[in-house]
């Protein structure tokens, strides 16, 4: 105890400062780390592994039919075996038409069938079949082949012949 106070009053007499360090930087490289998987990942499923995913997105639709002929666009969704669809057209006499089409495809995932139903009354059958040479096109129709019914999109034409069978 008797050393700690002649420490400390050693210290508290003392006026001249402490002395300071300055540490200059140093620029030392890090070495960089690089991961190198010890597995090669297996391949993950995408949309267009499932069958029927070809009709998920945006299309532009054209049908044809004894009053008239009309071109719209709309959405598909797929899940699993079932389609689903949302399209609009305009007709001049009768303003803005909504269609809504639910159905299923085949197990190849080409070919949808179902019913549709319009936002003023009406509703119907409906038969499409993507085409294998251009998934970016299908042929159909509405009402056992009453109407002609097709879609187009990413840049590419409307299908000629529309009908489907």
């Amino acid at each position: 105890m008797i050393l700690l106070i002649v420490i400390a009053a050693s210290i508290a007499t003392c006026s001249s400062p402490l002395p300071t360090a300055t540490l200059a930087p140093t620029n030392t490289a890090r070495p960089s780390a690089t991961l190198t998987p010890s597995t090669t990942p297996s391949a993950i499923p995408t949309a267009t592994d499932t069958p029927g995913s070809e009709w998920h997105g945006e299309w532009m639709i054209y049908i044809n039919g004894k009053e008239g002929e009309w071109d719209g666009s709309g959405i598909f969704s797929v899940a699993g075996e079932t389609i689903r669809g949302e399209f609009a057209v305009y007709d001049p006499k009768l303003g803005s038409l909504y269609y809504v089409f639910s159905g299923t495809l085949d197990a190849t995932g080409l070919i949808a069938e179902g019913e549709w139903e319009l936002n003023r009354g009406g509703s119907g059958s409906y038969s499409w079949q993507l085409l294998v040479d251009n998934l970016d096109q299908f042929v159909g129709n509405l009402e056992n082949g009453t109407y002609q019914f097709c879609g187009w999109r990413n840049g590419t034409e409307r299908p000629s012949p529309c009908k489907w069978p």
